[in-house]
């Protein structure tokens, strides 16, 4: 029973599997749906004669089976008369009653045997009759579902059918569009290309024109200095040239002054025209690489054409401003060529009214030009200046004084120093002081001017001056003990040997910073080449490492290092004699050095009276402070003090008295 159970409940899900296998086939087409509908109908078919051709199987099975059975019964029977009849012979009676109810026996046995199987057949082929009802009625549903699927895919394939020629024409608008994006595009970037190109020629030009305002600068800059120094020279000394009264000479000024301004201003418009020209260049370069982005990413069909649209207009905006921006830069270019222009003009009209000021006036203009000064504090240096005049020949005549940071060159006295001017050139030699140091020092040449030759003057910004050299030297020190008091003497000198004034010197002893009783850092002023340091000695007694630093501003820090040799001081115990009436009295005592300051650290102190000890202590930086038993007979008793030696000093003794009333 349990194995057609099985197979029947195994052919059923196998169906199942078979309609859904359909089902998901017919997605294909409605022909498929209907093939696979007539081959699930077949295999259902044929599970159906499948199981009947079992059920019938099964059925001739049990019937010999139970034949079977019953003859196995028979046999059974007949086997038992065999045995009845031959135990017969010894008891007669008794086996033919006993033989006769065994038959009996067994022929019921075999007919309730045969009941029983019929019974079970029945059974069977009742259930068997259930599956086989509940199998039909699975596959009439199958067959419901497949011709329900076959009507919705039909209607689904039907509704592709009609939106496909929609779906194909939206497809080859997308196509459409973008193609013409992509020909905007291309549109785009070949007239940025071309603004690109010529932000870059602008440039060049940019740079021309950078030397020739340099040029105009320059010119403009030494005619206005020539013009006012030959009319300041004309308001010193007087007109005395008559021919100079057909010379307007403040409308000449004027005019200079207005040309030197408009130089200026064209300065300014050139560096605003290098500035316009680098965003010009940035911006073009960045759209530019924003349409090759755009052009390489649309190779693809992108769906999304409004953004595509989105992007083309926002490149046209982008591309409307650099034209602006180009235009704007073209005519920034045309105002400075004509200012430009301008001013050529004018120069050459300012210099031809020059020269005939000059020629009437008898009055040469002179240039003067300033080295770079160079060297560090202290050391020698030389002040140099060129003098020519306005055709470069050199002038033999006048002088030239120099200013550093603003501040005239002056001799140690106080006096200005004048450098002769003798073949073009005039110098000075001069130790660099420390005010010449700093971060941008200036040096200034002036040229007086002498006879026909009129002033001028130059300054110099390239200048480099470094800190000073400076050489200390610690005085030779014998040894001192403790206690002792000592100068530390440091002589300081420049990198040329001579002797400094200003700056400070401190003394460091074991690499520690000498002190004074407040905490302050002794230091020294030095003056004339000599620092000179006091102090008192209060360090251990051995051989200690010496160093002086100086330090001043303009020079390098400079050390110099020796040795100080420190023996242990002398001591003194300075007692006065008390007068006590009490069994206990306190009693004070000071130790001193040589110079009667305490002496500092820890001794160990014995006191004793009539020559017993009666107390010791510790004594801290010189002060003995003990209360003592002081139960003595009236009278006059010895007190004596030994203090021992420490790190710092020698020990020492001293004997007293006190008095007992």
């Amino acid at each position: 029973m349990d194995n057609k159970k099985q197979t029947l409940l195994f052919f059923t899900l196998l169906t199942f599997f078979l309609l859904s296998l359909s089902a998901v086939t017919a997605a294909s087409s409605s022909d498929d749906v209907i093939s696979s509908s007539s081959d699930v109908s077949s295999l259902v078919e044929e599970s159906s004669s499948t199981n009947v051709d079992y059920a019938e199987t099964v059925n001739t099975g049990f019937d010999e089976s139970a034949q079977q059975t019953a003859t196995s019964q028979i046999s059974t029977e007949e086997t038992a008369q065999t045995n009845v009849n031959s135990d017969s012979n010894d008891e007669d009676s008794t086996t033919d009653a006993d033989a006769s109810n065994l038959t009996d026996d067994s022929v019921d046995v075999a007919h309730t045997t045969v009941e029983d199987s019929d019974n079970e057949d029945n059974n069977q082929n009742s259930e068997e009759r259930s599956l086989t009802e509940y199998n039909n009625a699975n596959i009439n549903k199958a067959d419901k579902a497949l011709k329900t699927a076959e009507l919705n895919w039909g209607t689904i394939i039907n509704n592709l059918k009609d939106n496909i020629p929609s779906l194909y024409d939206d497809v080859n608008s997308i196509l459409s569009d973008t193609d013409s994006i992509n020909n905007h595009t291309k549109e785009l970037l070949s007239n940025v290309t071309n603004i690109y190109n010529k932000a870059k020629n602008l440039t060049n030009e940019n740079i021309n024109m950078t030397g020739v305002v340099n040029d105009i600068k320059e010119n403009a800059t030494t005619l206005y200095n020539d013009l006012q120094a030959i009319l300041s020279d004309l308001r010193t000394n007087g007109l005395n040239n008559t021919n100079l009264s057909n010379i307007n000479t403040s409308a000449l000024i004027n005019n200079v002054t207005a040309v030197y301004n408009e130089t200026k201003d064209l300065i300014k418009m050139n560096v605003n025209l290098t500035n316009t020209i680098g965003d010009l260049k940035e911006n073009a370069t960045s759209l530019y690489n924003d349409l090759q982005a755009l052009i390489s990413g649309n190779n693809s069909v992108k769906l999304n054409t409004s953004e595509l649209v989105s992007d083309v207009n926002d490149m046209y905006n982008k591309l409307k401003d650099l034209t602006d921006k180009q235009i704007s830069t073209e005519n920034l270019i045309n105002k400075i060529n004509n200012t430009t222009a301008d001013i050529k003009n004018k120069l050459s009209d300012l210099q031809k009214n020059l020269t005939n000021l000059i020629n009437q006036t008898g009055k040469y203009v002179t240039r003067t030009t300033v080295s770079p000064l160079n060297g560090s504090v202290g050391s020698l240096t030389q002040l140099k200046a060129t003098v020519l005049d306005a055709n470069g020949k050199n002038i033999n005549d006048g002088r030239v004084v120099f200013k550093v940071n603003g501040i005239t060159v002056k001799d140690e006295v106080g006096n200005t120093l004048y450098a002769m001017v003798n073949n073009g050139v005039a110098t000075i030699n001069h130790v660099i002081p420390k005010s010449w140091f700093k971060d941008n020092t200036t040096v200034e040449a002036i040229y007086s001017g002498n006879g026909p030759y009129l002033s001028s003057k130059a300054t110099s910004t390239n200048n480099t001056i470094t800190e000073g050299t400076v050489k200390i030297k610690i005085s030779d020190l014998p040894s001192h003990e403790n206690g002792d008091k000592i100068q530390f003497v440091v002589i300081v000198t420049d990198d040329s040997g001579e002797s400094m004034t200003g700056g400070v010197v401190i003394m460091k002893v074991n690499g520690v910073t000498l002190k004074d009783s407040k905490g302050n850092t002794l230091q020294a002023n030095v003056k004339d080449g000599v620092a000179v340091l006091d102090y008192n000695i209060t360090l251990g007694a051995k051989l200690h490492n010496l160093t002086a630093v100086y330090a001043y501003t303009g020079y390098n820090r400079a050390e110099a290092k020796t040795t100080l040799n420190i023996t242990k001081g002398e001591t003194f115990i300075r007692y006065t004699p008390v007068t006590t009436k009490t069994t206990t009295t306190t009693i004070t005592a000071d130790i001193l050095d040589k110079n009667k300051n305490h002496i500092y650290g820890n001794s160990a102190v014995s006191i004793r009276i009539d020559g017993k000890v009666v107390d010791t202590i510790t004594c801290v930086d010189g002060l003995i402070k003990a209360t003592i038993t002081t139960n003595l007979s009236t009278g006059v008793h010895t007190i004596a003090f030994a203090v021992g030696e420490n790190g710092a000093f020698k020990s020492d003794r001293l004997t007293s008295v006190i008095i007992k009333q």
